[in-house]
Parts: structure tokens; C-alpha cells; sequence
């Protein structure tokens, strides 16, 4: 179902790092509530990486990328 609606994902381009750099102190994702830590969730990542893969037409890494970079690829792909 996702694949029909074009669906381009982030996560799986991200290191675990990123992800807990950029969540560390929010209450916000439930599923990191009890990983704490980048260890964590790199275990989450590699259990859920073959569903993100198998959902997503593209994967955007979006380690050490600003908002607007991301957002150019991200018009990029959907428009052409």
C-alpha cells in the first residue's frame, strides 16, 4: 500500500546517530521510548529495515543534511 501512494522514506537512510541525535530528549516516538541509546536503536533499524525497504520507492539518507537539502531531493524525486 505504500508503494502505491509513491512513499520515499528517511529513516533507513539514516545511521543510528542521527536518529538519536535527533530524538534524544523527545517523548515523541513511542517506539524509541525504552532505546535510549545509538546501540538501541541501530538494533530497531536492522529489524525494521527489510519493511522500510520493501515500502519505499526511494530511501533518502539524510545524515548530516540540512532541512532544505532534504527537501531538494525530496522535490526532486516526486517531480520527475
Amino acid at each position: 500500500e505504500s508503494r502505491e501512494s509513491g512513499r520515499v522514506n528517511g529513516e533507513p537512510g539514516s545511521r543510528q546517530e542521527t536518529i538519536y541525535s535527533r530524538t534524544r530528549g523527545s517523548d515523541d516516538r513511542p517506539n524509541l521510548k525504552n532505546r535510549k541509546s545509538p546501540e538501541a536503536i541501530a538494533e530497531l533499524l536492522e529489524q525494521r529495515r527489510p519493511k522500510y525497504e520493501a515500502a519505499a520507492d526511494r530511501i533518502i539518507a539524510t545524515d548530516h543534511r540540512t532541512i532544505d537539502s532534504i527537501c531538494e531531493e525530496l522535490s526532486r524525486l516526486v517531480l520527475n
